[in-house]
């Protein structure tokens, strides 16, 4: 999950920032756009693509920072032991205060604050994880060895070992 969460950060925003941000702010200033469906209805002259891409923020976006909401009470939930209706409200009024005070940029800055965080840390745990286990062939070894075991639980849902891909069409 990790490294899904650090592909996510590098490869969906650092690397289109960093290659692409300065032309796109470029074109919006030109275009005079100061939303994202403003600026490819603009660039495209179309209509109906600034429409549905408005939409389609406006349907998703409330999902998407929900479930993000949900996992980050959570976290606060089992770490210290609070309720999680306190737990969303004391997260909530953080990304209030922090996105009220510094804007966007500010929510940009403390995304890849979190993303360069994120990437020590995992590089750390990859590096103390394989030194705990006594290098990199020896800890795939033991996690293969882990197979017969993990198979008799979870084998039935077409868990095929660690070291394996599911069963095709199987529900992991």
């Amino acid at each position: 999950m990790l490294w899904l969460t650090f592909l996510n950060i590098f490869v969906g925003i650092f690397i289109p920032f960093v290659f692409f941000g300065h032309r796109t702010r470029a074109i919006g200033v030109n275009l005079d756009s100061h939303t994202f469906p403003e600026f490819l209805g603009k660039r495209y002259q179309s209509r109906f693509i600034e429409i549905f891409s408005g939409i389609m923020i406006f349907v998703f976006l409330p999902i998407y920072i929900a479930a993000v909401l949900m996992g980050a009470v959570q976290i606060l939930v089992v770490n210290f032991n609070i309720n999680y209706d306190v737990g969303l409200f004391v997260f909530s009024a953080i990304v209030a205060i922090y996105v009220i005070m510094g804007g966007l940029k500010g929510v940009m800055y403390t995304n890849a604050f979190q993303g360069s965080i994120m990437l020590k840390a995992m590089i750390i745990l990859i590096g103390v994880t394989y030194s705990w286990l006594g290098g990199i062939v020896n800890a795939h070894e033991s996690l293969a060895s882990l197979n017969p075991q993990i198979t008799e639980i979870f084998g039935a849902r077409g868990h095929l070992g660690f070291t394996s891909m599911p069963a095709l069409g199987s529900n992991l």
